[in-house]
């Protein structure tokens, strides 16, 4: 289906076991040899009516050859089919074998949907009309239109002023007026409304002329310059005058000139405006363009004293062949008041449903939905929907669904090598690191030690030998008889005589390994590392630029003079101490000076030492001795999250400067807890030239970014850590932003305050500095639409990737924190090391008043999670040694998102953020879970790096309203290759939450050809059957070289509002619905969910009972509770009031009828049957009597009990005896 204007409409189908007869005879043979056959069509010996068929051929007198054979099928009468049926399914078909073979079908499926604006002539009293239109950037415009000053006359504007249409009219202040840019293509030209709000005079200094944007509500201004004169004749006016340029009034990069008419040396002067942008003052009448291209004319008819309201569709190229009829309409004055007549040349014919005689109707052939009020004596009013796109009715040739396909082969290999990242190979077969091994392939017991590979590699390396190259020696036996080396595996054995100073090994692959001995004098091992009491140069630098206030590298030469002589003192102090560690340590080992590898002043206050292990323990013990650690044999080293996400897979890589991808030149905002800069996996300073380069401490209102909780340390360790465990991204830069305190918490403005920062680091107001990725492990309650969301989704704008953490609220669904909410953020589930979802990652959907939005996004590795810890924060957790902690949350799989984009943006700087969520996303793995828990799957970096497309949106989001059946959704496929690509779509299930599957949806058109570097759109189309209801969910597969995800989410619930009514004022209402089974059970509390007195719950239809409580109105109890049954796609409105309840009072006194004070009314609301109870309580202090309004319990099938009790005071230590 080509789905564009003049696209063909085709299906390949094949004929089924029905007995098809063609037969006639020869009609028209020609002397050329071209014959053609007319037949008729017999399906099981009966001849259809309407079917006519022509056989076309060749006759050579020596083979008779057919061409081609056409099968019309003319229709014998009109069929309805409503929207979402097909024509084999209307009851008056009487002879369906019409639809030849019937292996397909005619289906509509109703209107295509395309978003659309509003075109509104609304009443604001009796007496005046208003225009409502959206303008050039899209904004609702309001211009008054028509007023009736008297009970005859009809003027243009408001009581007050004019409207202006007519370019050579003048303008007072006051006046409204529009401006269109005849530049364009009528139908693509921008429109805008103003009203001129006054001028200074000339004379003054800096003079200026305002205006008020009637889109955007701002005033605009523009200083006044006298340019040049020009002569021209003013409406009205009995001969040209002398006018000059004064001012220009700019749309982005339109520019309409401003001349005054009187004298400019008066304040408010009256002005012309070069309303269409032609260079000049004419006397034509300026048009509105909208934003979707409608074209709607201002003016009067003189003859009769009406204004005329014309609208049409002026771009040819914005419709098919059919030219979509004007709209016309006459306003008038019908006795003081302003009316709405149809003009009659207009053809469209207004329909009124038998229900509503308020309102008339009409389509236009573009798809605009037309709706004209029609009240009895009163101004009637024009409400249009146009669209944005011409709307089409969707007709399809339908066939049947094929299903074919090969099974799928295990993917062989020979070694580990052989497999993708995160597998291994068992049995010649390629199986998930997971994965359990089957018993009869585990191989044990001492006589046989297979080796990985870098074990036999370390065997080596403290024989003294060093292995060149890369090798897979995974597999071998390593034996060492002090003589001689043994290597063996099972299909060879390898003997070499430690004499030799190299030999070849041959690998598990295959390949060649040159083993060479160490020929050089090898410095001595230390053993251990003894840490001393006294801190190291940076530690102490860092804490007395805290305490003098100052940010590293940025003090005054005083400040720099005091923090010198300090260091210097301090440095004399750390000689002193390590002397007299030394002195100590020689009583326990006399040797112990020439056993001193290393000392260690700056990051780390120590030495590292050859000692026995016996003395270690001794030496530990000494005054000067804080700790001794032993000294561990030190690799880069991996944890292993950063190998699952691949991210170790592109340092390998060189980016255009020839730089290895490990995040160079790349900043990432930790926004957190603070960072702890002095440790050693994060530089171990603050300040240029350092990994942490900059911060600011939002808690305490100063430029030290320092951890006092240890969170954020471990998440910029995670992000880009380079030490003894490296982060994903160990080469880039982090910038400090503390907004939590040293208890974890912190507020949505602090993160705002640091969001601000983010995009301006310097606050100089140049957005151009901004960091390049900010990552947030935090989050609280929120949706889309609140201040932090905002503020993501304009950082993004402004080209800050920014990655946030999806919530430990999880399993449950509806559970994403905010400002992991945001529309553009890249929110973050956890996944473990098996790629399973954690059982605390918060999950999907995010469902709010104002729509369904899909997160998480994606996940990555956040269970357990390795990285720098700062001072002991979980030491219950540590991992590698006492600076490393373990420790989980979807926290800890953020830094791994934000880590990977650090790589992908120094891999390709000119992908914005959208093309960096997209690879991210649509390259995830697959882990077999839906959208809501998964988002597009778990990261993989190295199919990100090398994606060839990417799509915008990322994911598909929207909401269908009640009795809204179709919708579409336009996504862009961008080719990120310098190469044409093809890509083909298709949507392998959609299901609801129920896990039920449906086939309503699909992708139009479904190959995609895409030239190097461009962009083409493909739809989403969605028809959904009018009974069904509920939330579905699924992916668009794109296949190119390999396969693309869109995740996509959808929803069509009915809607039922509540309102609680008071007997006067108020009330503030807990809201509690629940089904009659118990099975669906909401709440919505004031202040937490709404504000009010009524909420709208989206539900599936069914019978509810609905309540409202008074939890939040300490002055007034109620529980006020009442049946509805909700009908499919439909809003229905339920109101629970107060005057429909029983007052009743409880006595607040003892069973001695003893008043009882100084207690609290706790109450207890239960509703339940054999299986499921639904509770709510809540407690009042009110001393006293309790006055209560009870509805009558409804008829639900269901037991209620309501409980009210006192509670009392504790008693005093005293009284108890």
């Amino acid at each position: 289906y080509q789905a564009y204007a003049g696209g063909v409409h085709s299906a390949t189908f094949f004929l089924g076991a029905e007995k098809i007869k063609l037969e006639g005879l020869i009609r028209d043979p020609a002397s050329t040899g071209e014959i053609t056959i007319t037949t008729q069509l017999i399906v099981n010996d009966k001849v259809i009516k309407g079917a006519h068929v022509s056989i076309e051929g060749t006759n050579d007198n020596a083979v008779f050859t057919l061409n081609k054979i056409i099968i019309d099928m003319i229709a014998q009468d009109d069929y309805y089919i409503p929207a979402g049926n097909k024509l084999s399914e209307n009851p008056d078909l009487n002879e369906p074998d019409l639809l030849f073979t019937q292996g397909w079908d005619i289906e509509y499926k109703g209107l295509s949907s395309e978003l659309t604006n509003g075109i509104n002539i609304k009443t604001k009293g009796s007496n005046d009309y208003e225009l409502e239109f959206a303008d050039g950037f899209g904004n609702k415009a309001t211009i008054p239109l028509a007023h009736t000053p008297s009970n005859i006359a009809l003027k243009f504007g408001d009581a007050n002023d004019d409207l202006i249409v007519q370019e050579n009219k003048t303008l007072q202040k006051g006046d409204y007026f529009i401006i269109t840019d005849y530049s364009a293509k009528d139908g693509e030209r921008k429109s805008y409304a103003l009203r001129y709000r006054g001028a200074d005079r000339s004379t003054i200094e800096n003079p200026f002329i305002t205006f008020d944007d009637l889109g955007t509500g701002d005033r605009i201004g523009s200083k006044i310059i006298i340019g040049s004169e020009a002569a021209t004749k003013a409406h009205g006016a009995s001969s040209k005058e002398t006018v000059a340029e004064i001012a220009k009034i700019k749309f982005g990069t339109l520019s309409f000139t401003v001349y005054n008419y009187t004298t400019h040396t008066t304040n408010d002067f009256e002005i012309l405006v070069d309303m269409d942008n032609n260079g000049g003052i004419g006397n034509n009448l300026v048009s509105i363009n909208t934003q979707f291209g409608a074209g709607i004319s201002i003016r009067n008819d003189t003859s009769k004293d009406d204004i005329i309201i014309h609208i049409d569709t002026p771009d040819t190229d914005d419709f098919d062949d059919l030219n979509p009829n004007f709209l016309e309409f006459n306003i008038t004055n019908s006795n003081g008041e302003v009316r709405l007549n149809l003009a009659t040349d207009q053809l469209h014919n207004f329909l009124t449903p038998g229900d509503d005689d308020l309102n008339t109707f009409a389509y236009t052939s573009y798809g605009a939905h037309v709706r004209r009020s029609v009240p009895a004596n009163a101004p009637q009013e024009l409400f249009i929907e146009y669209p944005e796109n011409q709307r089409v009715p969707l007709v399809f040739v339908t066939v049947g669904k094929t299903v074919s396909g090969e099974p799928v082969e295990e993917v062989g290999c020979e070694t580990t090598f052989d497999c993708p990242i995160y597998n291994r190979c068992e049995g010649g077969t390629c199986v998930g690191f997971c994965a359990e091994t089957p018993k009869d392939k585990i191989e044990e017991g001492p006589d046989d030690p297979k080796s990985t590979s870098s074990n036999v590699m370390s065997t080596l390396n403290d024989l003294g030998y060093d292995v060149l190259g890369q090798a897979d020696l995974s597999g071998f036996t390593v034996r060492n008889s002090g003589k001689e080396i043994m290597f063996s595996s099972d299909s060879a054995v390898y003997v070499f005589d430690q004499q030799l100073d190299s030999f070849i090994l041959i690998d598990a692959k295959g390949n060649p390994i040159d083993v060479r001995k160490r020929t050089q004098t090898a410095k001595p091992k230390a053993s251990h590392i003894i840490q001393f009491q006294e801190k190291p140069l940076l530690a102490v630098k860092s804490e007395t630029e805290r305490e003098l206030g100052v940010k590293p590298d940025r003090a005054p030469k005083n400040i720099k003079e005091r923090i010198e002589s300090k260091l210097n003192k301090h440095k004399q102090r750390l000689e002193d101490v390590r002397a007299s560690a030394i002195e100590e340590m020689i009583e326990v080992n006399p040797n112990i000076e020439s056993r001193i590898i290393n000392n260690y002043e700056k990051v780390f206050h120590g030495i590292a030492v050859d000692i026995p292990e016996e003395q270690v323990s001794e030496i530990r013990d000494l005054p000067s001795v804080k700790q001794v650690f032993r000294n561990k044999e030190v690799r880069p080293v991996l944890e292993e999250s950063v190998n699952q996400i691949s991210a170790n897979e592109i340092w390998d890589l060189l980016d255009a400067e020839g730089i290895s991808v490990r995040g160079t030149g790349i900043t990432i905002g930790i926004i957190d807890t603070g960072v702890d800069y002095t440790h050693a996996d994060l530089g171990g300073c603050l300040g240029q030239g350092c990994k942490v380069i900059d911060g600011f401490d939002f808690v305490n209102n100063d430029n030290d970014p320092m951890d006092d909780h240890g969170h954020g340390t471990h998440v910029a360790a995670t992000a880009a850590g380079n030490g003894i465990l490296k982060g994903v991204a160990p080469d880039a830069k982090v910038v400090a932003y503390k907004v939590l305190n040293a208890g974890g918490s912190g507020s949505f403005s602090g993160v705002i305050n640091a969001i601000e920062r983010s995009v301006d680091p310097n606050q100089d107001g140049n957005f151009e500095d901004h960091l390049d990725v900010i990552s947030l492990s935090l989050g609280g309650s929120g949706n889309p639409d609140d201040p932090q969301s905002q503020a993501i989704d304009n950082a993004v704008d402004a080209g800050v990737i920014a990655v946030i953490a999806a919530g430990n609220s999880g399993p449950s669904s509806e559970t994403i924190g905010s400002p992991g909410t945001a529309r553009k953020a890249i929110t973050v589930g956890a996944v473990n090391k098996c790629d399973i979802i954690a059982d605390f990652s918060s999950r999907g959907a995010v469902s709010w008043s104002g729509g369904i939005l899909l997160k998480p996004d994606l996940v990555a590795p956040g269970v357990s999670i390795c990285a720098a810890q700062w001072e002991d924060a979980w030491a219950s957790s540590q991992c590698i040694d006492t600076e490393h902690t373990a420790i989980s949350g979807t926290s800890m799989a953020t830094p791994h998102v934000s880590g990977a984009a650090a790589l992908l943006l120094q891999a390709h700087p000119e992908w914005t953020p959208d093309v960096v969520k997209s690879a991210l996303m649509a390259t995830s793995l697959d882990i077999g879970l839906d959208v809501l828990d998964q988002g597009a799957g778990r990261i993989h970096t190295v199919d990100a790096n090398n994606a060839e497309i990417s799509t915008n949106p990322q994911s598909i989001s929207f909401e269908l309203e009640a009795g809204q059946s179709n919708h579409v959704e336009a996504i862009t496929v961008k080719n990120l290759l310098d190469e044409e690509i093809t890509v083909t779509l298709e949507i392998p299930e959609l299901k609801d939450e129920a896990g039920n599957s449906f086939n309503f949806a699909f992708a139009t058109p479904n190959t995609l050809t895409i030239s190097a570097n461009s962009e083409e759109v493909f739809n989403f189309v969605v028809n959904i059957l009018e009974d069904i209801d509920g939330r579905f969910t699924g992916k668009i597969i794109i296949k190119g070289n390999r396969d693309y995800v869109v995740p996509f989410i959808f929803e069509r619930f009915s809607k039922l509002t509540l309102k609680a009514i008071p007997l006067e004022g108020t009330i503030h209402p807990l809201f509690t619905i629940h089904n009659e089974n118990l099975t669906i059970i909401r709440g919505a509390s004031f202040g937490f969910d709404f504000s009010g007195d009524n909420f709208t719950f989206k539900l599936p239809s069914d019978n509810y009972t609905a309540y409202a409580i008074g939890e939040f109105d300490t002055d007034l109890e109620y529980i006020l509770m009442d049946t509805v049954e909700v009908e499919p796609s439909s809003e229905t409105t339920l109101e629970l009031k107060i005057a429909d309840a029983r007052p009743f009072t409880v006595k607040a006194q003892s069973l001695q009828e003893e008043p009882l004070l100084l207690v609290q009314w706790s109450k207890q609301f239960i509703t339940y049957n054999d299986e499921k109870t639904v509770s709510v309580g809540h407690h009042d202090p009110i001393l006293g009597d309790q006055l209560i309004y009870i509805s009558n319990k409804p008829d639900n099938k269901l037991d209620t009990d309501i409980l009210l009790y006192l509670q009392g005071v504790p008693a005093r230590a005293e009284d108890l005896e």
